[in-house]
């Protein structure tokens, strides 16, 4: 019933414009409380891939830890003001 939610994110412009990085604290004895990190790559303005990995509080109720990978597109249908 209770937890804390902490995030940090940014472009690394030092670096690139096109990588971002990410880490997440989520405080919970749940299947939700973890420590996450991620980073993306963009390749053009509407593509990017995505890498994450979750380290979980708490391996008897929420598992074992995750590694994603996603890619991103944007197809551009949505109407923008």
């Amino acid at each position: 019933n209770h937890g804390f939610l902490a995030s940090w994110d940014r472009t690394m412009s030092e670096l690139s414009d096109n990588l971002w990085l990410a880490v997440d604290y989520q405080g919970s004895d749940s299947a939700l409380g973890a420590v996450s990190f991620g980073m993306s790559w963009a390749f053009a303005d509407n593509v990017s891939a995505i890498l994450g990995y979750d380290v979980f509080i708490s391996n008897s109720v929420a598992g074992n830890n995750t590694f994603t990978m996603q890619v991103d597109i944007d197809l551009g249908f949505s109407k923008r003001d």
